[in-house]
């Protein structure tokens, strides 16, 4: 077992006190001399005991080190298959990751422990619900302290969600941009003053506004001398939690929120589109994962959940959120949703890009839909229709991929006001391309001929 190769997680080098690394398929995290002690402690208290119980944090255990890594013990943690990140959820997922972190917060300042930060690449979606998976940033409490994890909690929780709940912005691009989030002056410029009437707005963002704007080095005092009650403490937690429990989403604007209902199929023609898809998906073992590019609101992957574990992927933050609030309500648990727009997707980003993995890194599966989308990617921006195939012969090599010819009404809508430029987007050319990469073992026309479903297998 010594001898037995690690991987160090790459995006896990700023605790000192433990890292994450990889042994086969298990996940562990070393944990420094200074820290077995109160990790010990946590391991063992009741409460967090049960928060592992109840799915609020990853189930953890404090195992004998026989691995060429530093201290006597080390954490194994049950391993999250797929991490997903803050740019990649929807308003309901980041209000549910914050007021998660918040509960676990107040958990631990009830039993003596506390955060040491406040951060949002703490938690990831895993088996249907947000769960907290840094146990090494719970540390022991000292009585007086104050959270030193506040106004990073603001930055990366708070600010985002008041930003979509009050004015209608997307913090996903902001996330892309920083993986802080967005600091307090710089929300505040899209906020009026008579914004501080809305909740929250005049506690937690004007008053720390003002305070980063008159921060200078030059006066600035450290004063360690400030004690701060449990209570006092307890008690900011629950107005961060009543806040972001009153922050709503509406989906006023979304393009794509009705389209299952309001669609040019026939009710014939999608409910052979569902049998289609469902003898594709019987064909692949059970537990199987699929990833459903373009999925809206999920009909088609809420169908083949039952047996295999999807990724629903949509660019429409609100069709997204529609389907995890179904996703929870119905305790889905194999159904992931992810925000995504593959014309700008996830990359690879922070220190030495390696810290946070791209979605095409991470999105490994055995098999993928792609259905009413090729249009989106091909003819509203230009992608050549290689291309496309290739990114989907990434993912999975085997799907389902809906051609879409230019006589679809959808495709004339988006030639309005355009010139014809693509000669190349062609059923033969089509046809020839996807015999490049996969097996076209199926077809199956639908709304008047328009649009033909492709069953792709492997190619021999």
């Amino acid at each position: 077992m010594a001898s037995q190769q690690i991987k160090w997680d790459a995006g896990s080098f700023r605790d000192p006190a433990g890292s994450v690394f990889f042994a086969g398929n298990s996940v562990y995290r070393s944990v420094s001399d200074q820290s077995e002690p109160d990790i010990k402690k946590l391991i063992d208290s009741d409460f967090f005991q049960r928060m592992m119980r109840d799915g609020q944090i990853v189930l953890t255990q404090l195992v004998e080190n026989t691995f060429d890594v530093p201290g006597t013990f080390v954490l194994k943690h049950d391993t999250i298959p797929f991490m997903n990140y803050p740019y990649e959820w929807s308003f309901n997922m980041l209000k549910d990751a914050a007021l998660l972190t918040l509960g676990v917060l107040k958990k631990c300042i009830e039993n003596d422990f506390i955060l040491k930060d406040g951060t949002a690449w703490n938690v990831t979606l895993h088996k249907g619900k947000m769960i907290f998976f840094d146990v090494m940033s719970i540390e022991k409490y000292a009585q007086g302290q104050t959270w030193n994890g506040y106004q990073q909690f603001c930055n990366e929780f708070l600010y985002p969600l008041f930003l979509k709940a009050y004015k209608d912005v997307p913090f996903q691009p902001i996330f892309k941009g920083s993986l802080t989030g967005i600091d307090p002056v710089s929300t505040q410029k899209v906020f009026k003053t008579s914004d501080i009437f809305k909740c929250g707005i005049l506690k937690h963002l004007f008053l720390n506004a003002y305070l980063s704007k008159n921060k200078k080095i030059s006066s600035t005092k450290i004063n360690r001398e400030i004690k701060l009650p449990k209570l006092a403490l307890l008690s900011m937690i629950e107005n961060l939690k009543n806040t972001i429990q009153k922050l709503k989403c509406v989906s006023d604007n979304s393009v794509w929120i009705d389209y299952a209902e309001n669609n040019t199929y026939e009710k014939e023609d999608e409910n052979n589109k569902i049998n289609f898809i469902k003898a594709f998906c019987t064909g692949l073992p059970k537990q199987s994962s699929i990833v459903d590019f373009g999925c809206n609101t999920g009909n088609c992957s809420r169908v083949v959940v039952e047996n295999h574990t999807v990724f629903s992927c949509d660019i429409d933050e609100h069709c997204i959120d529609q389907l995890y609030k179904k996703s929870v309500h119905d305790k889905i648990d194999k159904l992931t949703p992810i925000v995504l727009d593959l014309m700008h997707p996830s990359a690879n980003v922070g220190w030495h890009l390696q810290e946070r993995k791209s979605i095409f890194e991470r999105l490994k599966c055995d098999g993928f839909l792609s259905l009413a989308l090729i249009h989106h990617i091909c003819i509203a921006n230009n992608v050549p229709l290689e291309l496309f195939v290739k990114i989907l012969h990434s993912v999975a090599h085997r799907g389902v991929l809906e051609w879409v010819s230019k006589e679809d009404p959808m495709v004339q809508f988006l030639l309005r006001n355009r010139h014809d430029v693509f000669d190349t987007y062609t059923w033969d050319n089509f046809e020839t391309i996807v015999g490049k990469y996969f097996k076209i073992e199926k077809t199956l026309k639908v709304n008047n001929g328009c649009r033909t479903l492709c069953w792709l297998e492997p190619l021999e």
